[in-house]
This record gives C-alpha cells, structure tokens and sequence, in this order.
C-alpha cells in the first residue's frame, strides 16, 4: 500500500486467535473506526477467521459484500460453501 501512496490506519491492523469471541472482537475494532478511517475490506489470516467475521458481520446487519467484502486466504473445504468461488 505504501508502493502505491495508499494510506494505512494504525486501527487496520487487529490481532486475534480464532477463538469467536476474540474475532468478533477484532471485527467490531474495525467497525468502530471513525467513518472516513473504517476499511471496505477486511482479509483474514484464515478461513476460519472470515466465516467468524462474516457471521458477526451478518448479525450485525451488515451485508457482505455489498457493505464490506471479506476475504480468508487459506482455501478449506467448508469455505465453499461460504464464498463465491471465483476460479469456477
């Protein structure tokens, strides 16, 4: 992101395990942030991760992806089920 002079918020970067409550937190950091400072998308450092996000998110009301988008990077098998496979 600096590459490109793309700003980068301190409050962007969270930290959790994959416990729910731990990502559920994490999730509502980001939420929190002011409206000009909030992200429009959120990758997690697991599969996992984003499902948790993305059922907080949804409970939440807030719809992904036309709200935020959210993207997991490890590929596990119940993931299918979750997101639109973009390599079909």
């Amino acid at each position: 992101m600096t590459r490109h002079s793309l700003s980068i918020f301190e409050g962007w970067n969270q930290e959790t395990d994959t416990r729910e409550d731990g990502i559920r937190k994490a999730c509502s950091e980001l939420l929190a942030l002011n409206e000009s400072e909030r992200p429009t998308a959120i990758v997690a450092a697991t599969d996992a991760i984003a499902l948790e996000c993305m059922n907080h998110l949804l409970y939440l009301g807030i719809s992904v992806p036309e709200q935020i988008s959210l993207c997991g990077i490890d590929n596990v098998n119940i993931s299918a089920h979750h997101v639109n496979d973009s390599r079909k």
